[in-house]
């Protein structure tokens, strides 16, 4: 069962509201300006927005100076820092929903759009500054900037894989791939149901090994067909899992990249070594599951054309062909008339096989059943073998 823990984000959010340095929530500007007359004073009118409480007017002019200047770093800084205050949406208070015991699905869903929202802005304002394409007064190693930008891309990224696939606007609930319960992630059966499928993989095999260790044997045409519909199930279903999963994964290289790039103004104090050994962690975690996706997702596909003899939605040996990727029913796989790949390298076709036989099996279909015992063991060895998946506990 894949779990992770939510507390990481937690430990986050309400560590860095006892820290000293500058936050997301805790905000802190530079004093300084530019030397265009006209920025100047537009800087000056939203600084002086900014501390009166007016985010409105702040972010406003903040974005008109950008609009003007796209390098100004305070002006970034600042657009970022009004912009959470107007929207009013204050983090540790979800946090605290969280300590308190409330359910995070319910406590998420009803912000979990503006939240993400919001940190796209925060991303788009505060990334020219960490990766050097600004003015440099800020610096693109400043550790306010950077921890801000890498909490943007975690919440981000973790808000990404809430609601899907059914986007009905509740995060991590009935239709979503993904459940959060007690704090911990579990992936939703109702969705994809893999652990059943590798089960009735394992028993059908077992089946055929042992109809085939006596002579002459008879194997049930219903156990062919539990295997061939189970290896079609589970091909497409760890593709969808990769499919939805690496929506996020960006946002955690990004994260990665921010928590590198301000890594020397990090304190000493124990509470910032805990944040960084945590966001390690997490982002290790992450590319456990996704590392090699594309050469694993790639077998899954091959794998699955050597069941049905068709495509799963364009491959190609291109990076993420899996972008259009979508679910089949098995029951149309007759639609898809796979027939005239039947025998191409690579795509043996045992549906096909299959389909052109009538009733139970015996010694004359010695060679098609071999095939399916070769062809589904590859499977469950590429569903082993795969960095994606087989952390998942699959």
């Amino acid at each position: 069962m894949y779990k992770r823990n939510f507390m990481f984000l937690l430990l986050i959010m309400i560590s860095l509201s006892f820290t000293s340095c500058g936050n997301i929530f805790d905000w802190f500007y530079p004093d300084e300006v530019t030397d265009s007359t006209d920025i100047e004073g537009l800087m000056a009118s939203a600084d002086a927005a900014l501390q009166s409480g007016d985010f409105y007017t702040a972010w406003k002019t903040y974005k008109t100076v950008i609009d003007a200047d796209t390098v100004n770093s305070r002006a970034r800084w600042g657009y970022a820092q009004a912009y959470v205050l107007d929207q009013g949406v204050t983090l540790l208070v979800v946090a605290s929903k969280f300590v308190a015991g409330e359910d995070p699905a319910t406590v998420i869903s009803p912000a979990a759009t503006t939240l993400t929202n919001i940190m796209g802005q925060v991303a788009w304002a505060l990334r020219p500054i960490a990766r050097g394409q600004c003015d440099g007064v800020i610096s693109a190693s400043d550790f306010e900037i950077n921890l801000n930008l890498m909490l943007a891309y975690m919440i981000q990224g973790f808000l990404r894989n809430g609601d899907k696939p059914n986007t009905d606007g509740s995060y991590f609930s009935t239709g979503d791939l993904f459940l959060l319960q007690g704090g911990e992630f579990s992936y939703n059966t109702s969705v994809v149901d893999i652990g059943t499928y590798q089960s009735t993989i394992e028993t059908s095999i077992a089946e055929i090994s042992t109809a085939l260790s006596s002579w002459p044997f008879t194997v049930q045409r219903s156990t062919v067909s539990n295997l061939l519909v189970a290896a079609h199930n589970i091909t497409e279903d760890l593709v969808f899992v990769y499919q939805i999963m690496i929506t996020s994964f960006n946002d955690f290289n990004e994260a990665m990249y921010a928590l590198n790039n301000g890594v020397a103004g990090l304190g000493s104090g124990q509470v910032m070594q805990d944040i960084q050994t945590e966001i390690n962690d997490r982002y290790n975690e992450a590319s456990g599951y996704l590392s090699g996706s594309y050469a694993d997702t790639t077998n899954l596909n091959r794998d699955h054309m050597r069941v049905v003899g068709t495509n799963m939605y364009g491959f190609s040996f291109t990076p993420n062909w899996f972008s259009s990727f979508s679910k089949s029913s098995w029951t149309n796989i007759h639609l898809s008339t796979p027939y005239n790949t039947t025998y191409a390298l690579n795509k043996t076709n045992l549906f096909y096989r299959f389909d052109i036989s009538s009733g139970d099996f015996g010694t004359n279909h010695l060679n098609y059943l071999i095939d399916v015992q070769s062809v589904i063991s590859n499977i469950l060895s590429d569903i082993e073998n795969s960095n994606l998946l087989g952390n998942l506990g699959l």
